[in-house]
């Protein structure tokens, strides 16, 4: 069977990501199962880099959307990405499927990945070095997503982010609620807030994973969060699905998000101002993930498109609706 993947956005850490740079590829190739090599199914091509970054020693590339099952990548490394190692493919999450060695490559040479990406899910495609690389890169307003037909490269990731969990931003619980009288259908609770980042002026929450349906979920805000006008229900790309005026609430105040949640799909749960404002967090080693039963609170979110799974923001508690 044809596979279909889509390109959607450049990765610049494998928790980071940027909509500004396509890092380190210039060609993508979607290969299906087939007879011999297989066969080519989708390419994305993107211009030739406008900037380079130098002595870089975090893994980058992008991240993919795949829309048809297949058998690997074929790609292409940029003019400007030189000195590079090994290639990687990571699942959504950024845990390693296979690596490729690349040490013998250079800027222009193409080589495979040779591994099955199923239709549905998200990869994270790297390059890195075991010492220092440099790392080329287009910025002149890339068209995001990139369409390649069977897949799209939806953003760039600019390193991979090795750090210790350190930090729970924002909400001190959250539950799930259920169909019905707005049932609560689990909680997740975490300690009082340890760090304020005054003077904040990006979005900031937690990424979760659901795993029954909800109708929404119940948030109280943490101790050291104030100043905020908003809350936002976002799908796991950061795309806005809701939001709610809690510019009358503060510190410890509880109020809910009414909003479907699918079973299987991740979200981003976000707080934030029109202005500045003080943001709360728990930092005192932090235990990802926390489970409530039908959702998961899987890192902390210090902006629209940047993670952290040092810091869990701007809510203590979240709760899911059913």
């Amino acid at each position: 069977m044809a596979v279909r993947r889509r390109l959607l956005r450049g990765i610049w850490a494998r928790d980071r990501s940027s909509t500004q740079n396509f890092y380190a590829y210039t060609e993508l190739t979607a290969i299906a199962e087939g007879d011999g090599d297989g066969d080519v199914t989708g390419t994305v091509n993107r211009p030739a880099d406008t900037r380079v970054t130098p002595d870089t020693a975090t893994p980058s590339g992008v991240r993919i959307s795949v829309e048809e099952d297949l058998t690997g990548l074929e790609l292409t490394i940029s003019e400007q990405t030189t000195g590079a190692d090994s290639a990687e493919l990571a699942d959504g999450l950024g845990n390693t499927l296979t690596t490729t060695d690349v040490s013998g490559l250079g800027p222009g040479d193409t080589f495979q990945i040779e591994h099955a990406l199923r239709a549905g899910e998200e990869y994270i495609v790297l390059i890195g070095a075991d010492g220092e690389y440099d790392r080329g890169a287009y910025n002149e307003d890339p068209d995001w997503p990139y369409d390649g037909g069977s897949f799209e490269v939806l953003e760039g990731i600019w390193a991979r982010d090795r750090s210790s969990t350190q930090n729970f931003y924002a909400y001190t619980a959250l539950s799930a609620l259920s169909d019905g009288d707005d049932d609560e259908a689990g909680t997740v609770d975490r300690p009082a807030d340890t760090r304020v980042t005054p003077d904040t002026t990006a979005p900031s929450g937690v990424r979760i994973s659901v795993e029954e349906d909800l109708t929404g979920l119940e948030l109280t805000i943490s101790e050291e969060t104030t100043g905020v006008d908003t809350a936002e229900l976002a799908d796991g790309l950061g795309n806005t699905l809701t939001t709610t005026d809690v510019s009358d609430l503060g510190p410890s105040d509880t109020f809910q998000i009414e909003h479907a949640l699918q079973a299987g799909e991740e979200y981003i749960v976000l707080i934030d101002a029109d202005g500045e404002y003080d943001r709360g967090a728990y930092n005192e080693d932090p235990d990802w993930p926390y489970d409530s039963g039908s959702f998961e609170v899987l890192e902390g979110i210090w902006a629209r498109d940047r993670s952290s799974t040092q810091n869990f923001y701007a809510y203590t508690e979240l709760t899911a609706l059913r």
